[in-house]
Order: C-alpha cells, then sequence, then structure tokens
C-alpha cells in the first residue's frame, strides 16, 4: 500500500504532466499572430502585405459571425470604385438556405493586414446592395462574381484605403502573358483549416486553358482564368484579387487542394456587366433617398394626425 505521503508524490507529478500537456500547442490552438506565422513560415514562400501594396483588399465578413473581430470573415474582395466592391458571388450566398445573403447581413473591412487585428487606419462599411449575374451558378459556379455596394463613399483623403484599375477588356495581355508578373493578395488557409493571421502578398503564374481543362474537366470553361501560386501547403482565400501592372484581372473562385492550379473569374470577361451596374462607382442615392423617405413617413404621420382630428 502507497503511505500518504507517497500518494501526494504521485497526485503532483501527474498534475505537473498534465500541465506540460495542455501546454504543448496543437494545429489548432495556434490563434496567435506569432504562432501562426512561426509554425507555417517553412511553407510560405511569399511575403506580408504591406498598406502600400494592398490598399484596394477588403474582407467580406458575416455580421452575426464577426462579434470576435475577424470570425466572421468569409472570403476577400476588391475595392474597385469609392462605394463599390468585387468579390464572387459564392462567397456571399448562403448555401444552407440556397439564397444569397442580404445586403443587411454583410460588412465589408477595408485597410486591415490582419484578419484578427483591427488597425487605427481599419474602415468597416455595411452593404445596401448586392448584385450577381442572372447567370451565375451556384454549383458549377460559372460567373462566380458579385457587385457589393458601401453605405457611403471611402474618403478621397484617404492614403491607405485606395481603389484598384480595372484591366480593360479585349486587350492583348493573354497573348504576352509571359512578360506579366501576376501578383495575389490573400489571407491563406492551412489544409487543417487553420486561418493564418497576416495578408499575404504572392506570385503566381498563368496555366494554360488546355492544362486547365484537363485538371478541372467540365467545370473549366469562359470568363475563368487558371493560375498557381507560389504557396504549397497552404489555399489562398476566395475572392483573393489577381492583379497585374496594378491592375485587377480576377477573383479566386474554387480549386481542387493546395497542390492544384485556381480557378479565377476573369473580370476582364465581365467589364461590360461590372460598368453597367456601378455607374460612376459614388454612393450619390443613399442620402437623397433616406431623406425622400424621412420627408415621404413625415408627410403621411402630418395627414394622419389632420384625419383624426376630424
Amino acid at each position: 500500500m502507497y503511505s500518504q505521503e507517497d500518494l501526494r508524490k504521485i497526485f503532483k507529478i501527474v498534475l505537473v504532466v498534465m500541465l506540460c500537456c495542455e501546454m504543448q500547442p496543437s494545429d489548432t490552438q495556434l490563434d496567435t499572430y506569432e504562432d501562426r506565422i512561426l509554425y507555417y513560415r517553412h511553407d510560405l514562400n511569399g511575403t506580408e502585405a504591406s498598406f502600400n501594396n494592398t490598399k484596394y483588399h477588403a474582407s467580406i465578413r458575416l455580421k452575426e459571425k464577426d462579434q470576435h473581430y475577424g470570425v466572421g470573415h468569409m472570403c476577400s474582395g476588391a475595392l474597385i470604385a469609392p462605394s463599390v466592391v468585387l468579390t464572387t458571388a459564392s462567397c456571399v450566398y448562403n448555401y444552407d438556405e440556397n439564397k444569397p445573403y442580404h445586403p443587411s447581413e454583410l460588412k465589408v473591412v477595408l485597410g486591415s493586414m490582419a484578419r484578427y487585428q483591427r488597425h487605427e487606419q481599419t474602415l468597416i462599411y455595411s452593404v445596401t446592395h448586392s448584385y450577381q449575374p442572372a447567370t451565375f451558378d451556384a454549383e458549377k459556379l460559372r460567373d462566380n462574381l458579385a457587385i457589393l455596394m458601401l453605405e457611403r463613399d471611402i474618403p478621397a483623403v484617404n492614403e491607405h484605403i485606395k481603389p484598384i484599375t480595372l484591366q480593360p477588356y479585349n486587350t492583348n495581355w493573354y497573348d504576352k502573358e509571359s512578360d506579366k508578373q501576376f501578383k495575389v493578395t490573400t489571407w491563406l488557409k492551412t489544409p487543417e483549416g487553420l486561418f493564418l493571421n497576416p495578408l499575404m502578398f504572392l506570385d503566381a503564374t498563368h496555366v494554360g486553358d488546355k492544362e486547365c481543362k484537363q485538371q478541372y474537366g467540365h467545370l473549366y470553361g469562359p470568363g475563368m482564368l487558371c493560375m498557381k501560386t507560389s504557396t504549397p501547403m497552404v489555399l489562398t482565400d476566395v475572392g483573393s484579387p489577381l492583379f497585374v501592372d496594378n491592375k485587377l484581372m480576377g477573383l479566386m473562385s474554387f480549386t481542387m487542394g493546395t497542390d492544384d492550379s485556381a480557378v479565377y473569374t476573369d473580370i476582364t470577361y465581365h467589364s461590360k456587366w461590372i460598368a453597367e451596374h456601378i455607374g460612376n462607382g459614388h454612393n450619390q442615392n443613399s442620402s437623397v433617398w433616406g431623406m425622400l423617405g424621412f420627408l415621404t413617413l413625415t408627410w403621411i404621420a402630418v395627414r394622419r394626425s389632420k384625419y383624426f382630428k376630424l
């Protein structure tokens, strides 16, 4: 039989072992900025983004889940005008209810270099309108594009948040792809489902249509681009902007896995549809319609009050 003193020693040893096990980091416990970087540093063939090269990058978030900053992030997007953000239609599509999210359920975060950390330069906007092409296929992801209209314009004097220029359609960039330096800004996700905190700046190479069709078959079609980034073992964020010569080319739509190329929605292919829906890209109507609505409600209230007095 153990003595009381022996039992005390055994209990202390067991307690120490349990505490040591609790202190060992696991894949799901790497929640700090430093842990996320150090753990996957050997897999990241890219650089952390800065305000100089990602002024347009947007985080699309679900308000309901973003009570803890960053948890509600669903995908990335790109600011293309003072009150217009482009993202993928699949990002803002509620697959559980088989319909797009209502604009009031969404918010857009701009000027943030970290998914889970808010900066002094960070601006957060509600969404007033959301548009998707009538031809968007939620299963095959054809015409996977969405326009989000912000509640107000980005201040023109803001040096940390600026729209990116759209590449015009019918250009000859496809014929000179070997001369182009493709770049992608993204938040990365590991195969274990861990989202890395810093926004990353990656190199990308164009994959030809023939090779991409061999990989994706009927899923690959018109209005799509195939790209491969320089980051094995991690996944780029849906909606991540692809650009060249500081012009927006595409948004990441889908991929089969970490070692495969990713399919991007070709923004130039949809340039006409985008132009038809955003006008000059400014939020000119929100305050006007708000005032008209207020005056209308006031007029109805006055009329009703006069009616009841009679």
